[in-house]
């Protein structure tokens, strides 16, 4: 039987192009019992298109690595904050990097947190359900902009 309760669980998308560390991070979530969603795209330009997409469900929490192939993370974090429908949006960073300069450069950039990925389950767990419980169940997020505002990513006025 299926869980028709699910659908109402929060969306989070997940832009991760190491398919390890996106199965970690979904079986963390499975395993904290924080109910949501986990919708992964391969890349910033993947993630660009599903958000330009008004047809589909609006994100509650975008989880981005910092190091994708192509665009980085922080361009798209920086497309992100720029585009007036979308920069209400909470985008948390995740990278490996704990060098200073990357972690202001992701804050300049708006990021509205930046985790670095831990190195045991353990931490893996702790981290991705305090995250999420904070984001998706403390944090109240302000309503979402009209797609009469328009958008500013991929170039083109939302709806086109």
């Amino acid at each position: 039987m299926k869980d028709t309760n699910r659908a109402r669980d929060p969306l989070v998308l997940l832009v991760e192009d190491d398919p390890a560390h996106a199965c970690l991070l979904t079986a963390a979530v499975a395993e904290t019992g924080v109910r949501a969603r986990i919708e992964r795209v391969k890349n910033a330009e993947e993630a660009e298109e599903r958000l330009s997409d008004l047809s589909k469900e609006r994100p509650a929490l975008i989880l981005v690595d910092l190091n994708l192939p192509g665009k980085s993370g922080r361009e798209f974090l920086v497309g992100i904050k720029r585009d007036p429908r979308l920069q209400s949006l909470p985008v948390v960073v995740l990278s490996c990097s704990q060098a200073p300069e990357d972690v202001a450069a992701c804050y300049r950039a708006n990021a509205n947190a930046y985790l670095v990925k831990p190195f045991t389950w353990e931490d893996l767990l702790r981290t991705v359900q305090v995250t999420l419980e904070f984001w998706l169940g403390v944090a109240v997020a302000p309503p979402a902009r009209r797609e009469s505002e328009g958008s500013v990513l991929r170039g083109r006025p939302a709806g086109r």
